[in-house]
């Protein structure tokens, strides 16, 4: 019984219940410039949820997913950004998602730019499939959101960047087996993690960053690539 709801949680999940790529918390763009680019971003997690009353942990989820994101510079100091994108998770199949999030200079010290990032992953849909037999439904709302602050210190052609983040995922699932009803709230285990990563210049418009983010229960690689119009 334990792996079939294990199962349908996994089923049931929304692409974007894992951490994403962030990028340097400050903003690199001035007034007016737009920016495109695509990141994608591998990890390993686990997920904690409530059925019955009944608490249980799902180990070792993967998910991988592929973000297009549009920036748009709303002062010398900060941009806000849109994402659509698909993931994966679990080897269940693509999932379309989508977000949205700004970043900005907070201020700065000698070579080193200090920022704030915030970004939001949001989905909704359900999943149809048959497992031993049953016909299984599930019905999905899922909201994660990666809040960082932190330095990033400049060169010409190389940053280095990263500091803390909260990561915060809330959701619930309706299930329907067989006509029998049932509903769960999902829940991370950690809500605190760290990140560090380097950008790399590589043309006068164009670059290239690649990180790594950890909480207690997740590790994540994540790179992205990134040009101004």
């Amino acid at each position: 019984m334990r792996r079939l709801i294990c199962a349908i949680v996994v089923l049931s999940a929304c692409p974007a219940w894992s951490l994403t790529f962030m990028g340097p918390p400050t903003s690199n763009l001035g007034q007016g410039q737009v920016q495109g680019g695509v990141d994608y971003s591998n990890s390993e997690y686990d997920v904690e949820f409530s059925v019955a009353g009944t608490t249980a942990t799902l180990d070792d989820v993967e998910h991988d997913s592929t973000f297009g994101r549009l920036s748009y510079g709303v002062y010398d100091n900060l941009q806000v950004f849109g994402r659509l994108g698909l993931s994966e998770v679990a080897d269940m199949g693509d999932e379309f998602a989508w977000g949205a999030g700004f970043k900005s200079k907070l201020t700065e010290t000698g070579d080193v730019d200090w920022g704030m990032l915030f970004q939001i992953i949001v989905a909704s849909g359900d999943d149809t499939a048959t497992i031993k037999g049953f016909s299984v439904r599930g019905d999905f709302d899922i909201y994660e959101m990666q809040i960082a602050v932190g330095p990033t210190l400049g060169g010409d052609n190389v940053c280095l960047y990263g500091g803390p983040f909260a990561h915060v995922v809330s959701g619930d699932v309706d299930i329907n087996i067989a006509g029998q009803k049932s509903s769960f709230d999902i829940k991370e285990e950690s809500v605190l993690g760290g990140y560090v990563g380097v950008l790399l210049k590589i043309s006068e418009i164009a670059n290239i960053a690649i990180e790594q983010q950890w909480t207690d229960n997740a590790v994540v690689f994540a790179a992205g690539l990134s040009w101004r119009f």
